[in-house]
């Protein structure tokens, strides 16, 4: 990446500045700390659902990458199940890619609708609760002062 390596061409946000939106771990993690604190008129909390990191995991012992708390120590099937169990998810939960955008896989999900469906999870990906939503997705853009809002069709509500 150069720094404006055509004159011609206007540059709105450097590469350096979007990989905070690439990652689904990072905007989860920016998400849920602009959130607190942040109550509705009525007085309702506003939250992101709970998530976890997932990095790889398996049953013969090999290791995981660490991280600050979002991001799960568990190295096998079965402590990651302990792990969700005690952070006090509750099911379903949604499987993302740690990829939000770029990719075909980036829109792969999946849906964990009890503890042993985590044997099938596709890790690394960030395991969060499923929220119902009126099956209705809203895509914001914002810039500058403009804001620009899309809805589209998502998953259908599920049975919590």
């Amino acid at each position: 990446y150069k720094q404006n390596p055509r004159p011609s061409c206007v540059l709105v946000d450097s590469p350096n500045d979007i990989l905070a939106v690439m990652s689904r771990a990072d905007m989860a993690t920016v998400l849920s700390r602009c959130l607190a604190g942040v109550r509705t008129k009525g007085g309702i909390p506003v939250r992101t659902p709970r998530f976890r990191v997932v990095e790889e995991v398996d049953d013969c012992g090999q290791s995981s990458e660490s991280g600050n708390g979002s991001t799960t120590t568990a190295t096998t099937t079965t402590a990651l199940t302990d792990e969700i169990d005690e952070a006090g998810f509750s099911y379903p939960l949604i499987a993302k890619p740690l990829t939000a955008a770029g990719t075909k896989s980036s829109h792969h999900m999946g849906i964990v609708l009890a503890r042993d469906g985590l044997a099938q999870l596709k890790t690394p990906c960030l395991l969060q609760e499923y929220a119902n939503h009126g099956e209705k997705l809203y895509k914001v853009y914002v810039l500058g002062e403009s804001v620009w809002v899309f809805s589209r069709e998502s998953l259908p509500n599920l049975p919590l």
